[in-house]
């Protein structure tokens, strides 16, 4: 007659979180914890909106005049650039960056027309997508640093 072989008693690897409560209970609260702060950081770096120094509005004017914005806007940005004169006269006046309440647009429909992703999203992608003049192509060839330094230069104008 053969014996059984008789195989050491192993305890199960892993034990029902009911088995150990204060064991589930930190592991849902670590993970909890974490997936909360991840989120967190997530959302504070989609919102975030870099502020810009004086060194970064001064290269944005420098980007402004290159990109040609001042032809429409002018050299202060009040609109009145040599194609902004005829273009008020065709009763299509472009935007007035002295005057920060003018920009109307609100290209991430979060309720604040005119934000600086507002004025990102235009110079990027122009004006028509998103409601406003066919006159405001986008502008190609910026960086995301570009286009940022543009926005600080702009904020500028109406300090």
């Amino acid at each position: 007659m053969k014996s059984k072989s008789k195989r050491p008693f192993r305890a199960p690897t892993t034990a029902p979180i009911a088995a150990l409560p204060w064991i589930g209970l930190a592991t849902l609260i670590g993970l909890a914890t974490l997936i909360g702060l991840a989120t967190l950081i997530g959302l504070a770096t989609l919102l975030a909106v870099p502020v810009a120094s004086a060194a970064d509005a001064d290269r944005g004017g420098r980007l402004y005049v290159k990109a040609e914005c001042g032809k429409c806007h002018g050299p202060s940005g009040q609109g009145d650039g040599p194609v902004g004169k005829t273009l008020e006269q065709l009763g299509k006046p472009p935007g007035d960056w002295s005057d920060p309440t003018s920009f109307k647009l609100d290209t991430d429909k979060d309720g604040q027309p005119g934000s600086d992703r507002d004025l990102a999203n235009v110079i990027t992608r122009g004006a028509l997508v998103f409601g406003g003049s066919q006159m405001m192509g986008p502008t190609r060839g910026l960086t995301d640093d570009d286009v940022a330094d543009i926005v600080a230069f702009i904020r500028s104008l109406s300090r």
